[in-house]
């Protein structure tokens, strides 16, 4: 044993420390502070007037079919409604999938091949609605889901807001369950913060009034949200508004590129929106935001630097326990890296039993998160789909 064990142990135990707040940080904040008395009595007020529904469509618009199907019937008493479909760059099969009979104005902007920020940009800079609704193309929304998401707007404290997501198929039995835990966190966390901290781009609204332009490499569905927050309003959660998503078919490099370009293009845009981590201003609400979008991505790093420490302890003090926590440690590395290369990063887990495929999946996971922050600190930014 050397005089710099004890220092070393102490590090060991706060970095570990540090990976178990990242993973129970919010879901403690949740269960440990009460509801905020805000959450009642707020101010009610007319319905928008009028409604600007904008999808962005890149390379087909095959998937359209399915999106015109589900916004049939789609009418709003209080306004006129219209489909702003946001090209970016050349889109196939886009003619022969105009609705004749669209119950709602459909307007086509063609844009050069920027990304999916600039198209949502050109469309919001011809929208007409006093609401702004963003919807991707792959996600078919329910019956009533854009009347039920304008309809939540009539309290004035509420500036954007999100749609739940719901699979569409039972054999996405692991991604049907994340949705529906991510329906249960956003609904503690409106009751907890006054809004939420995270969101999608399958069903999102925005007070036009509040829209900002998007910058290249965020996460624009955050972007937009914080948008409304640091403005003064509240960023809801409307579970009854549904939007229907199919299993994604990911490979493990598609799931690496994915949370890389997400974690990478989220810490973006907090850094844009530096006020909305502001405790004076935003209280209980920040340190949420701090706690999901900041600390929780820093597991794999906390992981990686606590196996160091393990490292550094067995060679300063080589006794039994360390060895045997270091060799564990190392097996369940190792095991890990080998079940991913044996599913191989190019095949779909999807169709794997699940306990072959999550392992992988969570190693993908953190992989990509560790790329995603190398990639911001060194500034370069992702800004195609």
């Amino acid at each position: 044993m050397t005089a710099a064990t004890p220092l070393l142990f102490g590090l060991f135990l706060l970095t570990l420390l540090l990976a178990l707040a990242s993973v129970l940080g919010l879901p403690l904040l949740l269960r440990l502070l009460p509801p905020r008395k805000s959450s009642v009595n707020r101010p009610l007020g007319e319905r928008p007037r009028g409604l600007s529904l904008i999808v962005p469509v890149h390379g087909s618009a095959q998937l359209l079919t399915a999106k015109f199907a589900s916004l049939r019937g789609l009418e709003w008493p209080d306004g006129p409604v219209e489909l702003i479909l946001s090209l970016d760059g050349a889109v196939t099969d886009l003619p022969l999938l105009r609705p004749a009979d669209a119950p709602y104005a459909v307007r086509v902007v063609e844009n050069p091949r920027q990304g999916k920020y600039a198209a949502l940009n050109a469309a919001v800079a011809i929208a007409r609605g006093d609401l702004l609704i963003f919807s991707d193309l792959d996600a078919r929304l329910s019956p009533g889901a854009v009347e039920t998401i304008a309809a939540a707007f009539v309290d004035q404290s509420i500036g954007a807001a999100c749609g739940r997501v719901l699979v569409d198929r039972a054999d996405a039995l692991m991604q049907g369950r994340y949705w529906e835990h991510e329906a249960e966190l956003k609904t503690r966390e409106e009751a907890v913060f006054g809004s939420i901290t995270a969101s999608n781009g399958t069903l999102l609204a925005l007070r036009r009034r509040l829209f900002e332009p998007i910058p290249a490499g965020v996460v624009d569905d955050l972007y937009i949200g914080l948008t409304a927050v640091i403005a003064g309003y509240r960023f809801a959660f409307v579970p009854a508004a549904v939007a229907l998503i199919g299993p994604p078919a990911e490979t493990l490099s598609m799931v690496i590129r994915r949370q890389r370009r997400i974690v990478c293009r989220g810490l973006t845009a907090l850094r844009l929106r530096a006020a909305a981590l502001s405790l004076r201003c935003h209280g209980r609400y920040a340190l949420a935001l701090m706690v999901h979008k900041v600390l929780r991505r820093l597991f794999p790093l906390a992981i990686a630097l606590a196996y160091l420490q393990l490292a550094l302890l067995s060679v300063a003090a080589p006794s039994g326990p360390w060895l045997i926590m270091l060799g564990t440690a190392t097996l369940a590395v190792v095991g890990a890296v080998l079940m991913t290369l044996a599913v191989g990063f190019d095949r779909c887990t999807r169709g794997l039993p699940r306990w072959v495929g999550l392992i992988p999946w969570v190693l993908c996971v953190n992989v990509g998160i560790v790329l995603g922050w190398k990639d911001f600190l060194s500034g370069r930014r992702v800004t195609q789909w």
